[in-house]
């Protein structure tokens, strides 16, 4: 198996797509379906429909979890999962036909106990033995302590397994001293995790914030061999490594629905450097397959699939 997809706070997630939004009215809806979601199986979608071997790790409320089976089910996903006692988050994806505009409603995560992180970390040590990947991506359902992630990464490393994080804030701070291979995330993560108290915005920064930016890039690539990869939406992506920051443009697209995107770029960029492609060239894989994703409906797929 290539690759070991972590998530920790899976979602089932409910597209809609409305005639026209009315924010004190009735407003009617065209159609609606509902995928599996969240980072781990958005990214491990992605991984299998470029034709990798890829494997969903995570933990699953026991109600909802037939629901969430058989939807990663209809794709063909291989998920492992932890039985937890509550449910699975939901989170809605509006589309205004009428505009083009596209919001997300976030749930917070279900809380897990204790004894779902160690069976968590049990399974993870059995699964990694024959993995050349691990990505840890998303966020972390309450419950789960901040040593799980340096856990994964740290063991990882020890196993000379290659390493791909999407995550942010303390959580990947507390995982960059063992020199995770790829890190891709947004700007606005980077800036909030790296510059207390400054928030970008997803339509651009200014002058002022691209050079903290880039300085900050080069100065966390001197001295390790970490790669980061950071998107900002339509906006070119910057690749950072060895001390050196570039930019590398993006492909702009007719969008339907962005929801995945992030997790395509994640997904293809880390193919790409597995069948050994540079750099550059790693990314614009991962371009492409958020351009990909970005016109159909279903969240993070390269193709439309009807509902199931």
């Amino acid at each position: 198996m290539a690759f070991l997809v972590v998530g920790l706070n899976p979602v089932i997630q409910k597209t809609i797509s409305l005639e026209k939004f009315h924010q004190d009215g009735h407003s009617t809806v065209q159609w609606s379906r509902t995928d599996a979601a969240g980072q781990g199986a958005n990214t491990t979608r992605i991984l299998h429909q470029l034709g990798e071997e890829a494997v969903n790790l995570c933990q699953l409320g026991e109600d909802e979890a037939p629901q969430f089976l058989r939807l990663t089910g209809s794709d063909d996903l291989d998920i492992q999962w932890i039985p937890s006692p509550g449910g699975i988050r939901n989170c809605h994806t509006i589309l205004d036909s009428s505009t083009g505009e596209i919001t997300e409603l976030v749930e917070e995560g279900v809380p897990v106990p204790p004894e779902v992180e160690d069976a968590l970390r049990r399974r993870y040590l059995e699964l990694l033995p024959g993995i050349d990947w691990v990505i840890v991506t998303g966020s972390k359902a309450p419950g789960f302590t901040p040593e799980v992630i340096p856990f994964l990464v740290e063991t990882a490393r020890k196993a000379g397994k290659r390493i791909g994080l999407d995550i942010r804030g303390a959580d990947l701070k507390a995982a960059l001293p063992f020199e995770p291979d790829l890190v891709k995330i947004n700007v606005p993560e980077f800036i909030a995790t790296f510059f207390s108290g400054r928030q970008a915005l997803e339509q651009g920064i200014d002058a002022e914030e691209e050079a903290l930016v880039q300085t900050e890039l080069a100065a966390l690539t001197t001295t390790t061999s970490t790669v980061y990869a950071l998107t900002h939406g339509k906006n070119a992506s910057f690749l950072a490594s060895a001390g050196t920051v570039n930019r590398v443009p993006v492909q702009l697209v007719p969008v339907k629905n962005t929801i995945g995107c992030g997790d395509s770029t994640m997904a293809g960029t880390a193919a790409g450097l597995h069948a050994g492609k540079s750099l550059v060239d790693a990314l614009l894989l991962g371009h492409d397959c958020a351009a990909r994703n970005a016109q159909v409906f279903k969240p993070a797929s390269l193709y439309e699939i009807p509902a199931s």
